[in-house]
């Protein structure tokens, strides 16, 4: 028999650590406090014994689940939906796990959503350092190795049904990889450990006959010069986890079958098990179509577990990317463009400081009294400078996106699942990796600073009390008190593992954001209360970032590899140097390092009416002149701030492209404004003494304002004449001239009020949007609409309207309505991307 052929003579066997072994866990520290717990031995014929029994049991639950599934998957599919109280369909799957047996015992199906995390966290945030927590409690173990498997989500309508048509469809060994992987943060986070027992291998890839699957080999087996010896250290799985994935999947097929048996209970179950003629499934299952407007990610996640294992999908490792990339510009673009814009993201920032948070005497930040410029010089910069970086850095990323996909389409025809991948490809992977873990860091100082002085959230966070007004370490504390609300509670300790560290890496970011949206969406949706709009558009970005993680781990069978083989120094090096050289190619380290002038900083701080943009009635007395000093303001700090970009270098790529594109004045050129303001041509001290039009003395903003504006006047005349041209001539950016779209009466009032035209229709007024209604109008108008995490929402257009995708941010508010200012910025960004106006849309 080939198994008595792998097994040693049994004087060979190990019976215990070998000494080489005992010495490692000494220098380790494993088995001693503060260390590694000691993980159990196991001999290899104990191995072969408990594969020999598991594997046998896994695959006659499978043929038998597969032969149920062939001859009834739509009565199966009908009876489940027709079950329509959760708590039926609860009871149904309890009386499946009450008849399968684990170590004796019913198996203990665990009961809530990512039961593992939620006992982790009890655990640790109970006080405990214990390890091991679950491995003398079946429910708590049951929770570790079968996460997927519990009553909260599988007595949702839909993944029972999809997990009975993918597992009846794939043998055992395609989900190997994916079944070991949900179990292994029992091992991350030290609530089991697997048996030990070194230089052995377990292989699962491959193998559909049970006497094969999870075959152990010895590496002293396979000599140097052996076909197989790649193999197995490539794709071999250590047997402690090999044990584990054989127990997970034994439970998880009988499980299976056992509902099936629940579901059709008026079958005879020796008629339901007879082998006869029986039909295999059809080789895709049957899903409900749906007509709904938009599709969400979260669904595509938490329906992951029980689908057949995904692979990499291009569109998700691009299209994301290149819509934040277009929004990053469109935001700058915006800033640049916009007084109302600007002022209402300063405001936002300035919200989301902590400053803004009081001690514990209910003391203010002494900032806020006594140095408020110092205040508002952190919050300019912090706007600017995240403006720049998100244009720099997200180039740099799509860079890495578009090599990885370029070296796929060259290796792909000739990958084999059986060799290591082209070290050009592996490379790109790598590097795609190592550039999102770094670069990721933006997001999370922002939402480190920000999250705590969130409104919602400063109940229950204080600061410790300050030295100075300019003292910069702003630390907090937790407030003692709890929250009352569980989905408050709840959403502080999910909002605690993105934040902290230690926590992300052992959950995973990935992960640590699916719980979040998770909750968000349908757990406790009232919880998005607690969220303002600034914090879920920080989360957005970090969510963008996850999914490329994700996408690259889904590249298997080798990216189970990826983790072991960065360790290596050589690569680890290479990876550093080819991120510094990107980094570097796109300026990211001079932009980094800008900061705004001092003396600007009174040209951006608001108030004293410098940004007030009175768009809803140009025609009232004063609103014409307020309109045009407040685009003479903004251009007046923008020219400025593009001088200091160039006089530093940092002006180049992508952030020439956005400083060289038109700007819309309503108000006129900005030579007009300046005119009209009465500190027209060159504005100064030395051409009027600094005496404004009131003539009051001018403030050093003002003075550089009016000289920014007027230097800039021939410039933006110029451009804002051609970009008139080409509206005129019926063109878009690209030369091309927009087709009309065809939409409805419901859309067609939406994008009337996104294009609203104050001084085509003056003294209209600006309209709301509605969330839903700008869904569906984008929607008819030819794009596929994905809601990303967070506020973000992907909209993709069809070959038709042609461009890129648009990333655009839900309104996260009880009303979920656009703002006038956020829907005015909403159509000029159509404007930009695809060449649209207020006459582009007919019914």
């Amino acid at each position: 028999m080939a198994d008595a052929e792998q097994k040693p003579p049994q004087n060979q066997e190990p019976e215990g650590f070998s000494e080489e072994e005992k010495a490692l866990f000494e220098k380790l520290n494993i088995g001693k406090e503060g260390g590694m717990p000691m993980p159990d031995f196991i001999k290899p014929s104990e191995v072969r014994s408990r594969t020999a029994g598991l594997a046998a049991s896994i695959f006659k639950a499978y043929h038998s689940l597969q032969h149920i599934v062939g001859e009834h998957e739509a009565t199966l599919a009908r009876r489940w939906a027709g079950i329509k109280q959760k708590k039926k369909r609860k009871e149904l799957l309890l009386a499946a796990a009450k008849a399968i047996e684990v170590a004796g015992e019913s198996w203990k199906v665990p009961e809530g959503h990512r039961p593992d995390i939620d006992i982790w966290r009890d655990v640790r945030e109970g006080g405990s350092d214990e390890k091991l927590f679950a491995a003398k409690d079946a429910a708590r173990r049951a929770a570790f190795l079968w996460p997927h498997l519990n009553l909260e989500d599988l007595s949702r309508p839909e993944p029972l049904v999809l997990m009975l048509a993918s597992r009846a469809r794939n043998a055992p060994d395609a989900f190997a990889a994916a079944d070991l992987e949900r179990a292994r943060f029992a091992m991350e986070s030290l609530a089991l450990m697997p048996h030990y027992l070194n230089r052995y291998t377990m292989m699962f890839d491959k193998r559909t006959k049970p006497e094969e699957y999870g075959e152990l080999v010895a590496w002293e087996d396979l000599p140097e010069d052996s076909d197989k010896k790649w193999l197995f250290e490539r794709r071999g799985i250590h047997p402690g986890e090999g044990l584990w994935l054989l127990e997970v999947q034994d439970v998880t097929y009988r499980f299976l079958l056992e509902a099936c048996k629940k579901i059709l209970h008026d079958i005879p179950e020796d008629q339901l098990l007879a082998n006869g003629d029986a039909k295999t499934p059809t080789a895709q299952a049957v899903e409900p179509t749906t007509a709904a407007e938009f599709s969400a990610l979260i669904t595509k996640i938490a329906e992951e577990p029980y689908r057949s294992p995904a692979g990499l999908d291009r569109t998700q490792l691009l299209e994301p990317v290149q819509a934040r990339l277009q929004e990053a510009k469109d935001h700058l673009q915006a800033l640049r463009e916009d007084p109302a814009y600007f002022e209402a993201v300063l405001n936002d920032w300035a919200t989301h400081r902590r400053e803004q948070l009081v001690d514990a005497n209910g003391n203010p930040h002494p900032i806020l009294a006594k140095s408020p410029q110092v205040f508002w010089g952190r919050v300019v910069n912090r706007v600017v400078n995240s403006a720049l970086l998100d244009v720099v850095e997200w180039g740099v990323v799509l860079s890495k996106v578009k090599t990885l996909l370029a070296l796929l389409d060259e290796h792909e025809p000739t990958l084999d699942e059986g060799k290591d991948l082209p070290a050009e490809l592996a490379f790109a992977f790598y590097a795609l990796d190592h550039h999102v873990e770094q670069l990721k860091a933006g997001p999370f100082a922002n939402i480190t600073m920000g999250l705590v002085a969130s409104p919602p959230m400063r109940p229950y966070f204080q600061l410790v009390t300050p030295e100075s007004a300019e003292d910069k370490t702003l630390s907090i504390a937790a407030v003692e008190e709890a929250p009352a609300e569980e989905s408050t509670r709840l959403l502080i300790r999910r909002l605690g593992v993105v934040q902290d560290e230690k926590q992300r890496q052992l959950v995973g970011l990935p992960a640590a954001l699916d719980e979040l949206e998770y909750l968000l969406t349908s757990q406790h949706p009232e919880a998005k209360a607690k969220i303002t709009p600034w914090v879920a558009a920080q989360l957005s970005s970090l969510s963008v970032y996850s999914r490329l993680l994700r996408q690259v781990e889904l590249f298997q069978p080798w990216a189970a590899r990826f983790g072991a083989d960065v360790q290596d120094k050589g690569v680890r090096e290479a990876l550093d140097g080819d991120f510094r050289r990107s980094v570097q190619a796109a300026n990211v380290p001079k932009v980094t390092a800008y900061e705004v002038n001092e003396r600007l900083i009174g040209m951006a701080m608001p108030g004293k009416n410098k940004f007030s943009y009175p768009l809803e009635n140009v025609i009232a007395p004063g609103n014409a002149d307020q309109i045009r000093r407040a685009e003479v303001n903004l251009d007046g700090f923008w020219g400025r701030v593009k001088v200091e970009l160039e006089r530093s270098g940092a002006m180049t790529g992508a952030l020439k492209d956005v400083f060289a594109k038109p700007l819309r004045r309503l108000g006129g050129p900005a030579a007009e404004a300046a005119a009209l303001s009465g500190r027209s041509g060159k504005v100064g001290k030395q051409a009027n003494g600094g005496v404004g039009a009131n003539g009051e003395a001018m403030e050093d903003w003002e003075i550089y304002a009016a000289e920014m504006a007027a230097k800039e006047a021939a410039q933006t005349q110029k451009k804002a004449a051609a970009a008139a041209a080409a509206t005129s001539n019926g063109t878009s950016k690209n030369g091309a001239t927009p087709k009309k779209v065809n939409t409805d009466k419901r859309s067609l009032k939406v994008f009337k009020s996104l294009f609203h035209d104050p001084l085509a229709n003056p003294g209209s007024k600006p309209a709301e949007v509605s969330w839903p209604e700008f869904v569906h109008a984008m929607h008819t108008a030819g794009f596929s609409v994905v809601k990303l995490y967070g506020s973000a929402w992907l909209f993709i257009p069809s070959a038709e309207v042609g461009g890129s995708p648009l990333m655009v941010q839900e309104p996260y508010t009880a009303s979920s309505k656009m703002s006038p200012t956020a829907a005015r910025i909403v159509g000029r960004r159509l404007a930009w991307n695809y060449g649209w106006d207020r006459g582009s849309f007919e019914q």
